[in-house]
């Protein structure tokens, strides 16, 4: 937050570090720069949902205990992440915008029913979907809703690294 006090946004630092972190991987040897995925839960979710959107190298995302809209979360008193946070934004986009711009490539949303930061995801699921299946890409939105809290826990993480699998494979 120091940041802030200095008119900067936390989520620039953020965004450039994962951009830097993309450019580094691409440089390796072996790595497939082609098959670069990102995956995080919960603040990392988030910050999977803005790379992803704004990254076009990331080729499939997976984003966990983190897609709810800031309508949402403002209708509900759902507490925010202030590093996050950029003004103004929610005059401008949403979460449901960020999963339209990572469009056509694979993503993954986790989502859990009993947890805050994920309780609208099936609805932005269903705003976004349109944007894949004009693609002819339908299939590489999904969706896995399971029952808890908002933590990780083994069941939800053993399904992602399956789905981080298929998806690597395509």
């Amino acid at each position: 937050m120091h940041r802030m006090v200095f008119g900067e946004y936390p989520l620039t630092k953020i965004l450039g570090d994962c951009a830097a972190a993309v450019s580094l991987l691409e440089s390796l040897p072996d790595v497939d720069a082609s098959r670069i995925e990102v995956f995080g839960h919960s603040f990392g979710g988030n910050t999977t949902l803005f790379h992803a959107a704004l990254d076009a190298r990331i080729t499939f995302a997976c984003a966990s205990g983190a897609a709810c809209s800031c309508r949402h979360k403002l209708e509900h008193d759902t507490g925010l992440e202030m590093a996050l946070v950029v003004p103004g934004i929610a005059n401008l986009l949403d979460v449901v915008d960020l999963v339209r711009c990572i469009c056509p490539r694979r993503l993954l949303i986790v989502s859990s029913e009993d947890a805050p930061y994920s309780a609208d995801a099936s609805a932005i699921i269903g705003e976004a979907r349109p944007s894949y299946e004009a693609t002819g890409r339908g299939q590489y939105l999904e969706h896995l809703r399971t029952p808890g809290g908002h933590g990780l826990e083994e069941t939800r993480f053993a399904a992602i690294g399956s789905w981080l699998t298929i998806a690597a494979s395509h």
